[in-house]
């Protein structure tokens, strides 16, 4: 064991993530803290190598929410984002715990009101001045998120959102978190699951609806069956190094899907015979080229290479 350090008070941390908090040469780590009865809960960040504590924010997400890393006002220092019910893309200074902007609130859905759930946030990487942030809520809503980075070191960074989709029904996105992948012309693509398998993916720039299938036993059908066929959440990769970007995703109907990114055409799919969890994407025999590790709930983890 390197080392072990006790979050007094708290109860079991959440969200873990890493990032330089320090500088670039050292991995600090991050995780939403705090007794679980009183929120938001704070957010805690520690010292990779030693476990010390480096600060302690009271700003943070909640119970189910986690945390997104990036260096958002471009000092050299990852920062850190969370949501916490309805208030969207709160940014914490990696350096001091301070919060560095003010929190964006999304349109309501219809009779849902608020969007107060706490999906992960999604780094889109840097546009121009800003941070693009994707935000995939589970009562239906994805949206993009922009934090500018322009701002004095004294003054909130502004943030914004710069489009919302609503989803097809309401919570269509309980159990697919999205995916970014670049679309080969200097935008991307934002491609996210549904809890009725149905697959989306939109224009990263302004939100349009790029293509939408629905996947059921292996295929892509055109049109919409109206199952309860949940997809899990989504990994994008390039899995032939041909240049192109495929969109991952399992389903509970036992398959696992590779779609091209930019078309949503069926690169192939596999029959794993149980519920498919999230994929996941790692180079683990070291020959240049990645694999996909995915669950599925017969209790294996399975090991897929690039070419099944």
């Amino acid at each position: 064991m390197a080392w072990q350090t006790a979050l007094t008070g708290d109860d079991l941390p959440i969200g873990l993530n890493f990032g330089h908090f320090q500088d670039w040469r050292r991995t600090d780590i991050v995780v939403s803290c705090g007794d679980g009865i009183s929120f938001p809960r704070p957010t805690c960040a520690f010292d990779g190598l030693t476990g010390a504590p480096l600060w302690r924010s009271p700003e943070g997400t909640y119970w189910d929410g986690t945390l997104a890393v990036w260096d958002f006002n471009g000092d050299g220092i990852d920062d850190v984002a969370s949501n916490f019910n309805s208030y969207k893309a709160t940014v914490i200074d990696g350096r001091a715990g301070q919060i560095m902007d003010s929190p964006v609130t999304l349109p309501d859905y219809g009779g849902l009101e608020t969007v107060d759930y706490n999906g992960a946030l999604l780094v889109a990487g840097n546009r121009g001045n800003a941070t693009g942030l994707i935000n995939g809520e589970d009562d239906a809503h994805l949206a993009l998120i922009s934090v500018d980075r322009r701002a004095a070191p004294a003054t909130p960074l502004p943030s914004t959102w710069s489009w919302v989709a609503p989803q097809d029904r309401p919570d269509d996105q309980r159990y697919s978190m999205p995916a970014v992948a670049p679309d080969g012309k200097g935008d991307f693509v934002v491609g996210v699951g549904s809890q009725n398998g149905i697959f989306s993916a939109r224009q990263g720039s302004n939100g349009a609806l790029l293509w939408r299938e629905f996947l059921w036993n292996g295929q892509v059908v055109h049109g919409d069956l109206a199952l309860q066929a949940y997809l899990s959440s989504v990994a994008a990769v390039d899995i032939d190094g041909d240049g192109r970007t495929e969109f991952l995703v399992g389903s509970i109907d036992g398959w696992l899907y590779a779609l091209e990114a930019e078309t949503g055409a069926l690169r192939w799919s596999i029959d794993l015979g149980a519920p498919v969890g999230d994929p996941i994407v790692a180079d683990i025999d070291g020959d240049g080229f990645s694999e996909i590790l995915v669950p599925v709930a017969d209790g294996y983890l399975y090991a897929i290479g690039p070419k099944p």
